[in-house]
């Protein structure tokens, strides 16, 4: 295993947290915005941005 695979093996659970952390601060945002604030609709799309890259991570 070379240097760069060792790298990426120990970030992955790093970047997992935070991106699970990010996903769960945009939901909540979002929730907390009435539903005539447009940021609530941008704020449940990066959600589902980072929900889908955490997906694939």
């Amino acid at each position: 295993m070379n240097l760069e695979q060792q790298q990426n093996e120990q970030a992955e659970p790093e970047l997992s947290f935070h991106l699970s952390n990010a996903f769960n601060e945009l939901q909540a945002g979002a929730r907390l915005l009435p539903d005539s604030d447009p940021r609530k609709t941008q704020l449940a799309a990066l959600a589902g941005a980072v929900g889908a890259i955490r997906e694939v991570e």
